[in-house]
């Protein structure tokens, strides 16, 4: 009957899901493995799009939230052209390429280094596109010693699209 009187409950469904389970889940057909990512992937993306950007340097108004996007990347060492390490005094800067985030302003960056003896960096000029970090003062850098330590430029954009 599907009613286990001593237990009060409903086994008939309990077990249409335990086999459910055994059944497919462990050795789902393709089509049935398809439903399953793309639920996954529904349910995964609604609980993790809630982006929400509340304030802006420089007096810039805060766009519209579904518009807001965060944004990252990296700058390689070994990068070419304006993206490569260049030097400006005692100190060493790096453009970082941002045209694929598709900002419509400018945004809010935060970028970090990571590589073997690299030292500080400061977010310096920012555009929708682009910006460059430059070393902190404290000490020579050139460019050579960028390089050579393999420092790479791990940053992240937030901003409306």
């Amino acid at each position: 009957s599907g009613i286990n009187a001593e237990y009060g409950e409903v086994t008939e469904y309990r077990d249409f899901f335990v086999s459910w389970f055994h059944g497919n889940l462990y050795f789902p057909s393709s089509n049935k493995m398809k439903l399953l990512c793309y639920l996954v992937m529904i349910l995964v993306s609604s609980v993790w799009s809630d982006i929400k950007i509340i304030s802006f340097d420089f007096n810039q108004q805060v766009g519209d939230p579904p518009c807001a996007r965060i944004c990252s990347g990296v700058g390689r060492y070994d990068d070419t052209g304006i993206y490569s390490w260049q030097q400006t005094g005692s100190r060493a800067y790096k453009w970082s390429d941002m045209r694929e985030c598709d900002f419509v302003s400018r945004p809010v960056v935060s970028a970090t280094m990571q590589g073997v003896y690299c030292p500080a960096i400061v977010v310096w000029t920012v555009v929708n596109d682009k910006f460059d970090v430059v070393t902190a003062q404290g000490r020579s850098v050139t460019v050579d010693y960028m390089k050579s330590n393999h420092c790479i430029v791990h940053w992240t954009a937030s901003g409306f699209t």
